[in-house]
């Protein structure tokens, strides 16, 4: 946004914690700055609202798309599901018939 918060102190908000790769803990802290303890604080609070009417004037649109792409695009969607399932049904030599049951309920989550 372009705003100098180093003047700021920032108080701590909440810490969110996720998992990368099964192995690798991450965690995130999310900080406030005070931004009264600025110099110019309703300066600063007034740049902020001028940035929020320049975001809030930025207009989403949507795009026609022809009814044969989307077609095209959902038969597509379609053949990756079943060749995934079809992968999927493949009997892999020793698995347990109890894994083989998980591995293909998180198949059926997953599509």
């Amino acid at each position: 946004l372009g705003i100098d918060l180093s003047g700021c102190d920032f108080h701590h908000f909440m810490d969110i914690c996720y998992r990368q790769n099964d192995d690798m803990e991450i965690q995130c802290a999310i900080l406030i700055p005070e931004i009264w303890g600025l110099p110019a604080p309703l300066e600063l609070g007034r740049q902020v609202k001028e940035i929020d009417k320049e975001f809030k004037k930025m207009v989403m649109y949507e795009e026609d798309v022809p009814e044969e792409e989307i077609q095209a695009q959902r038969k597509l969607w379609q053949d990756r599901i079943a060749q995934e399932r079809a992968q999927g049904m493949i009997i892999r030599i020793g698995e347990r018939e109890v894994d083989r049951v998980e591995r293909l309920e998180q198949l059926e989550e997953r599509l």
